[in-house]
């Protein structure tokens, strides 16, 4: 049994600290390529979802472990395209901070395995393409927007599927399966955070 001190920290900070989940602070400024690098990281909605979105294909096991991760980067420049392309809709913070509460629930349940979980990835990641260029601006998608966001993006999802790969690899399962608890858990408190906010 896994001790749950760090599981109640995260409690705490999510919830003694609200601004910390709002999706895009601090990018009123600049969007280069190291601001858009950067994007995916600085915003908690989309950090959570790449790493739920990278955890959830590790439990699916097998191709998915790197396929889900690629149709959610795929997803993901595609709703960036669409939302630049003049698709637009109401709310979209709030469906991204859904489709992470639902990616979340399903994290921490431990039912991620099924395959058929597999096509709720790129639905995640077109409506967070559609919040990032919201958040960067038309502009800045057709500049280095779109390029820096697929950089950080990618390079958080190898990091995250990579852990989850050595954990599994080196028969370290129950450290896998708090490390997805603990995931789920926070991305779910943020998500609801998000949607009451």
């Amino acid at each position: 049994m896994l001790p749950r001190q760090p599981l109640l920290l995260a409690f705490a900070a999510l919830a003694g600290f609200p601004a910390v989940v709002f999706a895009h602070p601090g990018h009123e400024s600049g969007h280069g390529l190291y601001d858009s690098v950067l994007h995916p990281l600085s915003g908690l909605d989309h950090l959570l979802a790449i790493v739920v979105i990278s955890l959830l294909a590790v439990q699916i096991g097998g191709r998915a472990v790197w396929a889900g991760p690629m149709a959610y980067l795929v997803a993901l420049a595609t709703g960036t395209f669409a939302a630049a392309g003049g698709l637009a809709f109401g709310g979209v913070e709030a469906v991204a901070a859904a489709s992470l509460l639902v990616a979340g629930a399903v994290l921490l349940s431990g039912r991620g395995g099924s395959a058929a979980l597999f096509a709720l990835l790129p639905c995640i990641g077109f409506v967070h393409g559609v919040a990032h260029t919201a958040a960067l601006g038309t502009q800045a998608v057709f500049s280095d927007g779109l390029w820096g966001m697929l950089i950080g993006s990618t390079l958080l999802c190898v990091a995250t599927a990579g852990a989850g790969m050595m954990f599994s690899r080196f028969g370290q399962t129950n450290l896998l399966s708090y490390v997805c608890r603990a995931a789920g858990t926070v991305a779910t408190i943020a998500a609801v955070l998000l949607l009451v906010a």
